[in-house]
């Protein structure tokens, strides 16, 4: 692949508590090594652009709560839904049910959950990533914090409320944005906007 062909990347990411922010960040980054210029954003100011057509591919990253992926994600996605479908793209679904195993029914219940979204939008991206997110007990209230315990618990999970736990699986994700981000030729991998 040369330096024309695919060469920029915007990654979209609509979060409560920080992780799906994270997620992209680490997306980013992936892209980057692989010789993509990259550019990260929240769905809440990215929503509004209307320069989505000099990228090349497109990543939308939601947070799930509630069994209700962010609606910032939606908004940003049916907006520029015509822009998604005319090039790759790609959803990452992050819950902490995506880390459960295959076949389980909390991973049944979140690919559901995924593909209401999906069918909510009339969106069929190239690829789709379900990413496990994390248990940010510090950050929420009392009654969220006793819920969540409650639920991870019940499947084995983290108890200790006193700190947060992070569920990603890092080496699966690069794997997925190795899958979905081929190598590109470019002398300097470089970012499009700072911090990203």
């Amino acid at each position: 692949m040369t330096k024309e062909d695919s060469a920029r990347v915007l990654i979209v990411f609509a979060t409560w508590h920080g992780q799906t922010e994270r997620i992209a960040h680490k997306l980013a980054a992936s892209a980057r090594r692989r010789g993509y210029a990259t550019e990260v954003q929240s769905s809440e100011d990215a929503w509004s652009r209307q320069d989505l057509a000099c990228f090349d591919r497109v990543v939308v990253c939601a947070g799930v709560h509630m069994q209700e992926h962010h609606r910032e994600a939606e908004t940003f996605v049916t907006t520029h839904l015509a822009t998604l479908e005319s090039r790759p793209s790609a959803f990452v679904s992050v819950s902490l049910a995506a880390g459960a195993p295959a076949g389980t029914s909390d991973r049944v219940g979140i690919e559901r959950v995924v593909n209401a979204f999906l069918d909510q939008t009339s969106w069929s991206p190239e690829k789709v990533i379900l990413a496990a997110g994390a248990l940010h007990y510090t950050q929420y209230g009392f009654l969220t914090r006793w819920f969540m315990r409650r639920i991870s618990a019940k499947h084995g999970g983290p108890t200790d409320t006193s700190r947060d736990h992070e569920m990603t699986d890092w080496a699966l994700l690069e794997r997925d944005a190795a899958s979905f981000f081929p190598e590109v030729t470019r002398s300097e991998p470089t970012s499009l906007a700072a911090g990203t």
